[in-house]
């Protein structure tokens, strides 16, 4: 840890495959949609999505906009994308 960063956030991409497998096996037989909006809320969506194929268990990913998707486009999983697309989009 950096003797000047009073907090930081630590993502164990193991730990997020592990549970999206343990909630997959919660839920099914329904599917799961990671939901990747906003940088996966700052996480960082590349990171989240490449766990996401790696579990094997995701359904589809979730964007907020159309860019979020088109940025995620050679992700091999479909895109939702789960809020309003502006006329302008």
């Amino acid at each position: 840890m950096d003797a000047g960063c009073r907090a930081w956030l630590e993502i164990d991409l193991k730990a997020v495959v592990g549970n999206l497998r343990a909630v997959a096996e919660r839920v099914a037989p329904c599917g799961l949609l990671a939901v990747l909006k906003g940088d996966a809320y700052g996480i960082g969506a590349r990171a989240i999505a490449s766990a996401a194929v790696e579990s094997g268990v995701v359904a589809r990913l979730g964007v907020a906009t159309l860019e979020e998707a088109i940025e995620l486009e050679d992700v091999p999983l479909p895109k939702q994308i789960i809020s309003a697309v502006l006329p302008a989009e």
